[in-house]
């Protein structure tokens, strides 16, 4: 997927999260958007890509990036460790904050 229609797709979400759609329709505050890319590089190139972006900037703290090799499908439960990079901060985070 090329980076200006990933970027398309991300400012889809964060538009749609400041209209308050989720709550209208899940009955949801907040939502995160989570993407599990191939490799480090892919997953730098598209955090960098969101991070230039005004508008995804705005809410970067939905939007959570990391690597299959960080997630692998044999241990599912890694999702919730500190293994998620968000655009403009350098950090790892994890899903549940702590």
């Amino acid at each position: 997927m090329m980076l200006e229609r990933f970027t398309r797709k991300l400012q889809a979400y964060a538009t749609y999260g400041r209209a308050g759609k989720q709550t209208e329709k899940f009955g949801i505050k907040h939502f995160r958007v989570l993407t599990v890319t191939t490799s480090p590089a892919r997953c730098k190139n598209l955090i960098a890509a969101a991070a230039a972006d005004a508008d995804i900037r705005k809410d970067g703290r939905m939007f959570f990036f990391t690597t299959e090799e960080e997630l692998p499908l044999a241990e599912p439960a890694k999702i919730f460790d500190k293994i998620w990079t968000m655009p403009g901060i350098s950090e790892r985070a994890s899903l549940t904050g702590s």
